[in-house]
């Protein structure tokens, strides 16, 4: 193949994977074809300009990857039952998108469009749930959103849960916000005011949402922020965070009543608490410590726990935090696996946001994705988040986009050590 067509394949490559980020904000479907097509322009790609994805710098990250994988598979063989084992495993081909993403994002101008394109998404569907909560529109759908207390509609976007649109959202306001903000030497980013705005409607959008959890893990990600900006920004953006906590309680009650009401999921006896959840889940993870009940099997042990009676809404799917819930599903190995990976994934951003001498482009994106992943990991400690598809596959753009700027500065580091050995 010619340096033409390979150029032109590449080319192609990145429009697919812009579709996949952008669609990623309203449809699953779409996103996931117009990954399935990135993924196949990749592996032309890897084959003609002898590319490979798994190997130096990223190898302990993939190593880590590949761990996990194999245990959840494992795992799903020791204890399978049925076939919808495999229909719950197959959302873990998401992780196609880290290793294209990388291949994209080593380039600043790449990074610095699928930003923008990955923002105009988020902008047009905040708008979208903004104006979803005052009159109940629900366009890609057949039915209205819920009702949300005293007054309005819980925000959903095009998501089939406000709780799915919340943590979507929470992760993704607080990567575009610590983009454009966060930092003790805040890169110069085009159109910046634009993306600020954006940031800001989708705190608004997540809100509006009457999330819990993801209101939550989005206070939390505004005050890491806050924590993590120059010390001159610092201030103000503490008291803008007063400010919206402030202006929340009195324009939307029914929100604060929400986050205020805390009785029935402190309540051990109550089945729709979180804590009687945990307890019933961490009962079957002691119960399977090794291999766990395997994949598409919880909701099945879980309804064995409950009394014969038991009303549907007490019949859970998961265990409602991400650590329990592979805990249960592949054991206590699985549980340690997953939380490697994480710290594998967050040790590489933070490092690349901590290189002082590494240019300011790849700090700030290293930052932005440090922000967005532990917003994410916030939400899920109320919610399986990371077995939701809608929220990981945006997951793996971000951890994607911050692996790839932090490619060239840590192949150089590399080199730099092998020279002086």
């Amino acid at each position: 193949m010619t340096d033409k067509r390979t150029t032109l394949v590449s080319l192609w490559l990145l429009v697919a994977y812009a579709l996949f980020v952008f669609s990623s904000t309203f449809s699953i479907a779409t996103a996931q074809m117009s990954l399935g097509l990135a993924s196949v322009l990749f592996l032309v790609v890897v084959i003609t300009r002898q590319f490979n994805p798994l190997g130096y710098p990223f190898k302990t990250l993939y190593l880590v990857i590949g761990l996990y994988l194999c245990w959840i598979l494992l795992t799903t063989l020791l204890a399978i039952k049925s076939f919808n084992a495999f229909n719950v495993i197959r959302e873990e081909w998401l992780f196609f998108a880290i290793p294209i993403g990388i291949y994209l994002c080593a380039k600043e101008k790449h990074r610095a469009l699928l930003i923008q394109i990955f923002a105009t998404g988020i902008g047009i569907i905040s708008l979208y749930g903004i104006l979803q909560y005052f009159t109940g529109i629900n366009w890609l759908k057949d039915y209205p959103p819920d009702h949300a207390p005293l007054f309005g509609y819980l925000v959903i976007g095009s998501f089939p849960h406000p709780l799915t649109f919340g943590n979507y959202w929470a992760t993704a306001s607080l990567f575009i916000l610590g983009y454009t903000i966060a930092g003790d030497q805040i890169y110069q980013v085009n159109h910046r005011a634009w993306l600020i705005a954006v940031g800001l409607l989708g705190v608004i959008a997540t809100i509006l949402s009457h999330s819990r959890g993801s209101i939550l893990a989005l206070l939390f990600g505004l005050v890491c922020i806050a924590m993590l900006t120059s010390k001159r920004l610092r201030f103000y953006l503490l008291g803008a965070l007063v400010a919206i906590i402030v202006i929340t309680s009195i324009a939307l009650p029914s929100v604060t009543g929400r986050m205020t009401a805390f009785d029935r999921e402190i309540n051990r006896t109550n089945r729709m608490s979180r804590l009687y959840i945990w307890q019933e889940s961490l009962k079957i993870a002691t119960n399977h410590p090794f291999v766990g009940v395997g994949q598409g099997e919880f909701g099945k042990v879980y309804r064995e726990s409950l009394p014969l009676d038991a009303e549907d809404r007490w019949k859970h799917a998961h265990a409602h935090n991400d650590l329990l819930n592979y805990a249960a599903v592949s054991g206590f190995p699985g549980m340690v696996i997953y939380l490697l990976l994480w710290l594998t994934v967050l040790r590489i951003l933070w490092s690349g946001w901590k290189n002082q001498e590494a240019d300011p482009a790849t700090r700030q994106v290293c930052l932005a994705s440090f922000l967005g992943s532990i917003t994410f990991f916030a939400t899920s400690f109320t919610e399986a988040t990371f077995t939701d598809e809608e929220v990981r596959q945006m997951l793996m753009f971000i951890w994607a986009i911050g692996l790839g700027s932090r490619y060239n500065q840590y192949r150089d580091e590399m080199e730099q050590r092998h020279e002086i050995s």
